[in-house]
């Protein structure tokens, strides 16, 4: 068993945490895409971002989400 944090993202379902302690869910909201390309590049940027700015990991995933879709519908 990990005591790290784990992030796994499931495309437009949105992604998936688990520590030692906890684990959940966080939904996607759909939208219509344009491209998938820097998707995850933006995801994981928008947690290391909001993980420096001490937010809980549901409302880091939640914003992370936020920021990926906003790049998957650019074109």
């Amino acid at each position: 068993m990990t005591h790290n944090s784990i992030v796994v993202t499931l495309s437009k379902d949105g992604c998936y945490y688990y520590n030692a302690k906890d684990c959940f869910k966080v939904a996607s909201i759909a939208q219509k895409i344009e491209s998938s390309v820097g998707a995850g590049d933006s995801h994981i940027g928008g947690i290391i971002a909001c993980q420096k700015l001490g937010l809980d990991w549901y409302d880091t995933l939640v914003k992370a989400n936020e920021i990926a879709l906003q790049k998957l519908s650019q074109k």
